[in-house]
């Protein structure tokens, strides 16, 4: 299991009451290669589900990743903060 997999299990358990914060507010913790964020797996999934624009994330990732050595593994952590304006019909 890559460790993207395991930190979206980490931040899916909890009680299933609705009791647990919600788990977009939490950071995420990735490792991403500089200069190798892609939409694909496991990367796209992770992001796509919290509702973070992968393509967009991914071109700003790499520009600034742009200074170090291509594919040396990088920490990063990201907080979703989700608006509290839903829509209703």
């Amino acid at each position: 299991m890559s460790k993207a997999a395991r930190a979206v299990r980490s931040i899916r358990g909890g009680p299933g009451g609705g009791s647990a914060p919600a788990p977009s507010t939490r950071p995420l913790r990735l490792l991403i290669p500089a200069g190798g964020a892609a939409p694909g797996p496991p990367l796209g999934p992770v992001l796509g589900q919290r509702g973070v624009p992968i393509s967009a994330f991914c071109q700003d990732f790499n520009a600034r990743t742009q200074a170090v050595r291509p594919g040396v593994p990088l920490r990063v952590r990201l907080t979703v903060r989700v608006s509290s304006l839903t829509e209703t019909n």
